[in-house]
């Protein structure tokens, strides 16, 4: 299956999160239209970059993908909440869930899914991905506001973007992303 197509298969699953959030939960109008926006530009130039470049792989890799990245997040989550007397965990405490569906898909599209069609185009390669790192941690800084825990998301990002560069695979860290904030937004 291409890149493509999962990934407007999960827009549309994005759209629909949207158009509830917006009607049952006015407050997340301005984030969830951020990440909705973010997700369909991301989607947009990935659609058209492979067209030329098509990303095939196993459907299987997107189960691995995901239970690879759901563990590897949880765990560090876990690790830097102890750590930091949960100030990681407490971040997600008051946020609808289907919220981090629109969260996971902006933001592994952007930090995964750019770079992954990107690649063939530009000189930097592979050394793309290192760029979407450090976009990534710089953007996450205004929620964190504390150097240390900027370190869970950038780990995090890191072990992610080790499972798509093997995996060639974005599909399975959006859907471990989001389990493993639904999952930590729950048991708080």
């Amino acid at each position: 299956m291409r890149l493509s197509i999962e990934t407007v298969l999960l827009l549309a699953a994005g759209i629909v999160v949207y158009s509830y959030l917006t009607v049952y939960n006015p407050i997340y109008l301005p984030t969830a239209t951020f990440y909705l926006l973010l997700a369909v530009a991301c989607t947009v130039v990935i659609f058209l970059l492979e067209q030329r470049f098509p990303i095939d792989k196993p459907n299987v890799w997107i189960v691995e993908t995901a239970a690879y990245s759901f563990t590897a997040m949880s765990m560090l989550s876990v690790l830097f909440a102890f750590m930091h007397s949960f100030k990681v965990l407490a971040i997600l405490a008051e946020i609808n869930a289907l919220y981090f569906l629109l969260v996971a898909l902006g933001e592994d599209l952007m930090t995964y899914g750019l770079p992954l069609a990107l690649e063939q185009h530009t000189p930097l390669k592979k050394l793309i991905y290192v760029v979407f790192l450090g976009l990534f941690a710089v953007l996450h800084y205004p929620s964190y506001k504390d150097p240390f825990l900027l370190l869970q998301p950038l780990l995090a990002a890191c072990i992610n973007m080790y499972l798509v560069l093997k995996y060639r695979n974005v599909t399975g860290v959006i859907i471990g992303h989001f389990l493993t904030d639904l999952v930590i937004a729950g048991v708080i």
